[in-house]
């Protein structure tokens, strides 16, 4: 399926939605490290709540393949990544590998988007408490970072 010009430049608008998650991320850099961790965890998993059709579409096949949506796709998950990268570099006791940061950063938003794809599916007793869930991450990967030395 071939998407017209026209509605590619509407598509790449609209990720200007995003912009304003990714200025909330910035001014969590003034907060202390695991807060602003939790913070950023509510924040994405807002986003998501709020933009779930307009996320299900920039995913379908025909997105994907589309170079100038998977450009800002890509650019926002990069910018996304910064931030996390950050606090997270800033929440550790010691020093860590750079790799190691950069895959808790990729595991604490992947786990979060399938968390709430997934929650999406199924049934509510099931899901865990978002709340919970978000602070539990953020410790889980917080001690595997800080075991890592």
């Amino acid at each position: 399926m071939v998407i017209p010009l026209w509605k590619n430049n509407h598509l790449i608008r609209e990720f200007s939605i995003i912009g304003s998650m990714n200025e909330e991320m910035r001014e969590l850099s003034e907060m202390n490290s695991v807060p602003a961790l939790i913070q950023a965890g509510h924040l994405y998993s807002d986003f998501l709540s709020c933009n779930k059709s307009f996320l299900s579409f920039i995913w379908s096949p025909e997105m994907v393949q589309n170079k100038d949506v998977s450009g800002k796709v890509v650019d926002i998950i990069h910018s996304m990544s910064e931030h996390i990268t950050m606090h997270l570099t800033r929440a550790v006791s010691g020093p860590v590998e750079k790799q190691k940061i950069e895959l808790a950063t990729s595991m604490f938003l992947s786990t979060l988007f399938t968390h709430f794809f997934v929650g999406e599916r199924i049934s509510d007793e099931h899901t865990h408490e978002n709340d919970n869930y978000i602070e539990d991450l953020v410790n889980l990967i917080l001690k595997g970072l800080d075991n890592s030395n």
